[in-house]
């Protein structure tokens, strides 16, 4: 683990840098891939304005969500709620909130809803290699004690290395979301990336250390997570019905 990164007499918070590092590149990716795309109904402006409202309610939501789960790091110091840092952020939530952000944010614009969550689908793949990078130099969103050998010493126990697995689910989300070109009706992208996105949660919560628990083992992520595999799976099914619908009798002649 790594929490600051030392250049002279300066200490950099890691977790921060890596997270503002990850967000540029997603923004790069998703201005790169839909100046290649060449789609004249969505502008390359509107998706760095929707990203940047998105972002700010993101850190705002992120801040909110770390103060209610650990209230006792902001009694001493209150000010320290608002300030701009990258530390004591819940990356993972702040997340959930830039998305439902840029949902609204879609259908007040009138952008083409599913073709531009399409073209932000590459972006988010590559936010979830930062998250759980971010949080490996920080040492936070920890795993859950194991004896496993490839346990990591953290915490004063060995654990779980709760965060390379997130990161190697990233990377296939990354692979998955990936545009090969071939047409696919609008929106398939992005929902099977949401549907991927909470199977792979569900089954990483099971080792995490910090998880928060409604009652018993019941953890509040792999609840989220079933929800939205559920709605993804169901609005793709409908998709495939609609395509088919309206697909002419001899079109897989």
């Amino acid at each position: 683990m790594f929490p600051l990164i030392k250049i002279g007499p300066l200490s950099i918070p890691s977790r921060g840098l890596i997270l503002l590092l990850g967000l540029w590149l997603a923004l790069s990716l998703c201005d790169h891939l839909l100046k290649r795309a060449k789609n004249p109904a969505i502008r390359a402006e509107a998706i760095f304005n929707l990203a940047t409202i998105a972002l700010i309610v993101g850190l705002i939501g992120a801040r909110l969500a770390y103060a209610a789960r650990h209230p006792g790091a902001f009694i001493d110091q209150p000010l320290a709620l608002i300030l701009p840092t990258g530390q004591m952020l819940d990356a993972e939530t702040g997340l959930l909130f830039g998305i439902l952000t840029a949902l609204i944010y879609i259908q007040r614009k009138g952008l083409p809803f599913w073709a531009t969550l399409d073209s932000l689908t590459p972006g988010l793949a590559l936010l979830a290699i930062a998250i759980p990078l971010a949080d490996l130099a920080a040492g936070t969103a920890y795993g859950a004690p194991t004896t496993l050998p490839w346990g990591i010493w953290l915490w004063n126990d060995f654990r779980h290395p709760s965060q390379v697995y997130a990161l190697l689910a990233g990377v296939v989300l990354l692979v998955v979301s990936w545009p090969r070109g071939t047409s696919a009706p609008d929106g398939r992208r992005f929902l099977t990336f949401a549907a991927l996105s909470c199977a792979l949660r569900l089954i990483l919560e099971t080792w995490r250390g910090d998880s928060i628990l409604l009652t018993g083992s019941i953890r509040l992520w792999q609840v989220l997570a079933w929800l939205g595999m559920l709605a993804s799976l169901w609005l793709l099914e409908q998709k495939r019905r609609s395509t088919d619908a309206i697909r002419p009798p001899d079109a897989g002649r």
